[in-house]
């Protein structure tokens, strides 16, 4: 049965309503990753912000407890909180596990989870957006959710947060930086030219989520600056020798704009992936809409996850991936998805 949801991704597979699927952009002819751009040309007007846009007028309190973060919406437009999303402040440091748009003056309960094992709670402190979770703890997150339960104005029952899910992401966060460091010493050896780049060495706690991708996004800041600017971006997709990974893509160029750094920033250790020296394997440019088309075209199981009036998130769930759809006033605005873990 058709859906919006299924409209949405039809729309970009058979690139219709202004959806296309661009071309493929490598670092080099030695990435092992491609980043695929999701181009839409509308004349429709944005009616919600993202959370980067609008973090003055949105007020976001810790409520001392690990997987609950308070925050009001004091601006005019709805605001799209994104899963993955990292919050900081004086306490310690969370990234969002459900999507959701929160309306103007409404005031919710976030579900999220702890990204800094070492950094305790403190209640009543605020805290503010920062950085995006990279491919492997949003993997951990989206393992959480769950599909019953409804929101109200004081609190939320959306994830089905967990000791074992909470160690599964700060499990994620860790092989975050064991992985990143190792990704970037061999970066510097294949460009040969660490003196350039940086020191090889990172000084950002291992638990510090948050500071270890803003300090990976500086050691690669000439890798970030080499991604496409496209008009009418809308998202990307990630490919890997692995096949897709990833896909982020929502309805309005400015959406993309206000969040493409933070996007490619968490994952520009798989971007910079210059380690096929040899040229030992083949990238197949034609094959990448194909692939793209493929998770689009797939039969997803569609679940709520939050529901109330205007606006909706849906969980994506099939064999191979799963993902989130965000709706509002019955449009789809934003959708991801992630490769399960193997």
């Amino acid at each position: 049965m058709r859906t919006v949801i299924s409209d949405l991704l039809l729309d970009i597979a058979s690139e219709k309503n202004g959806y296309s699927i661009g071309k493929p952009w490598r670092f080099t002819e030695h990435s092992l990753a491609a980043v695929v751009p999701i181009i839409r040309v509308t004349k429709d007007t944005r009616n919600y912000r993202l959370l980067s846009e609008v973090k003055n007028l949105v007020k976001i309190k810790d409520t001392g407890h690990i997987d609950k973060i308070e925050l009001i919406n004091r601006d005019e437009y709805p605001v799209l909180i994104k899963s993955g999303e990292i919050l900081e402040g004086g306490t310690q440091t969370r990234t969002v596990t459900v999507s959701q748009i929160v309306m103007p003056q409404e005031k919710v309960v976030l579900d999220c989870a702890c990204v800094y094992s070492s950094k305790g709670i403190m209640s009543g402190q605020d805290m503010a957006p920062s950085v995006y979770s990279p491919m492997p703890v949003r993997r951990k997150v989206f393992q959480g959710h769950y599909t019953s339960g409804k929101l109200d104005n004081l609190s939320s029952d959306l994830y089905r947060y967990d000791s074992k899910i909470q160690q599964d992401i700060w499990a994620s966060v860790n092989q975050h930086y064991q992985s990143s460091a190792r990704g970037f010493s061999a970066f510097a050896a294949d460009v040969g030219e660490a003196p350039i780049i940086g020191s090889i060495s990172y000084a950002t706690p291992e638990q510090d989520l948050a500071g270890r991708i803003t300090e990976t996004q500086d050691k690669y800041k000439d890798v970030l600056k080499e991604v496409p600017k496209l008009d009418n971006q809308v998202g990307i997709c990630l490919l890997t020798m692995s096949g897709l990974e990833s896909m982020e893509s929502f309805n309005h160029p400015e959406s993309w704009e206000a969040i493409r750094k933070a996007i490619l920033g968490s994952d520009v250790s798989s971007i910079a992936d210059i380690s096929d020296q040899d040229g030992l394997f083949e990238f197949r440019e034609d094959k990448a809409k194909s692939i793209v088309r493929e998770l689009l075209e797939k039969e997803y199981s569609e679940k709520v996850a939050v529901e109330k009036e205007g606006t909706a998130t849906y969980i994506l769930d099939e064999e191979k991936f799963m993902g989130e759809v965000v709706t509002l006033y019955d449009r789809p605005i934003h959708c991801a998805f992630l490769k399960k873990a193997s």
